[in-house]
């Protein structure tokens, strides 16, 4: 009895979580980070307020003629480019991309981000991090780093 009680207490707790979690966020409100991969924001992680459980969104900010860091996760990452152009090397091949363009970047393969432009290249990815932190199996391995940031 004690083990159910302990699960419906959970579930109730994690409604209350639900109940206040950020919903909205405004792009002036976006605090990005130095980081190995680059200038990064945390758009919706339990980290800044949202109760996601599964899906993690950050946005990557790349100055034009720069790179992002090159690394490789075991989650998947859907990237919108939101603004600017450049190219991505996913293992060994290239893609050339423009805004409002879709990538979708296949689970363990090392990957790396340029901007070919003349403006700063925005990328939203959206991803299954959380899931996969969640279920203990997040693994995240970083290459060379940004060479701006």
């Amino acid at each position: 009895d004690l083990m159910y009680a302990e699960q419906v207490a959970f579930a109730m707790h994690e409604e209350q979580l639900r109940r206040q979690s950020k919903v909205l966020v405004k792009q002036e409100d976006l605090v990005f980070e130095s980081t190995a991969m680059g200038n990064l924001a945390y758009v919706v992680d339990p980290r800044i307020g949202f109760h996601s459980k599964a899906l993690g969104v950050v946005m990557a900010e790349i100055p034009p003629g720069k790179r992002s860091g090159a690394h490789r996760h075991l989650y998947d990452e859907i990237d919108l480019v939101v603004s600017g152009c450049g190219k991505v090397i996913v293992e060994d091949h290239e893609y050339i991309f423009d805004e409002l363009d879709v990538l979708s970047i296949p689970v363990f393969q090392w990957h790396q981000y340029f901007n070919t432009g003349t403006k700063p290249l925005r990328i939203l990815s959206i991803n299954t991090r959380l899931a996969m932190d969640n279920l203990g199996l997040s693994l995240t391995h970083q290459g060379e780093n940004a060479d701006y940031a």
